[in-house]
């Protein structure tokens, strides 16, 4: 429950504003919107990628422990870092691939 508060409270300080050109995002300040990510669910940043065209960036914040996670998308509004939009959720975990196994041959 409190995860889905402090992702309304994230989301409705944005502040989404539809249009008929497009939608508008108005983000908020990078370290405000992840002090609650570190104090209230002890989440750290485990993963970070840059986009193609080098604008944004994303982070996968997680914590092992208790599973909790989110993933936030980064930009530069007036030089300041800004995160404009996350998605969060429980259940995070490491997956272990498994090489496929070779086909047989029929035998003939």
């Amino acid at each position: 429950m409190k995860r889905i508060l402090f992702i309304l409270t994230l989301l409705f300080s944005v502040g989404f504003t539809n249009t008929a050109a497009a939608q508008r995002v108005t983000c908020i300040p990078y370290d405000r919107a992840i002090t609650s990510l570190i104090e209230t669910y002890k989440e750290k940043v485990l993963y970070r990628g840059i986009t193609n065209n080098s604008r944004f960036m994303v982070e996968i914040w997680a914590n092992v422990e208790t599973g909790s996670f989110t993933i936030v998308h980064i930009g530069y509004i007036e030089g300041q870092k800004t995160i404009c939009g996350t998605i969060a959720g429980e259940g995070f975990h490491e997956v272990t691939v498994q090489p496929k196994p070779e086909k047989k041959s029929p035998k003939s």
